[in-house]
């Protein structure tokens, strides 16, 4: 796994036109995370946002064991 731009990918041969890939495997794109207190208040920037934070910790594990049954598409959500 490598960190590029923010994101973590997992190095594969991939040969050819990737549009034409007929199998796809889950993987993680973005994680932030933000602090909260004992009451589950968050830690808020100073105008009132909630203060996000990044890690070099490899998160890429929590996508395992995921199905295409366990996505919604990110367009899908706000509609």
């Amino acid at each position: 796994m490598t960190k590029l731009d923010g994101h973590w990918h997992r190095h594969q041969d991939t040969a050819g036109d990737h549009s034409m890939a007929e199998n796809y495997s889950i993987e993680v794109w973005n994680v932030q995370f933000y602090k909260v207190d004992d009451d589950g208040n968050a830690l808020l920037n100073a105008d009132g946002s909630v203060k996000l934070f990044d890690s070099d910790i490899d998160v890429s594990t929590i996508a395992e064991g995921m199905t295409d049954g366990d996505l919604v598409e990110v367009g899908s959500i706000y509609q």
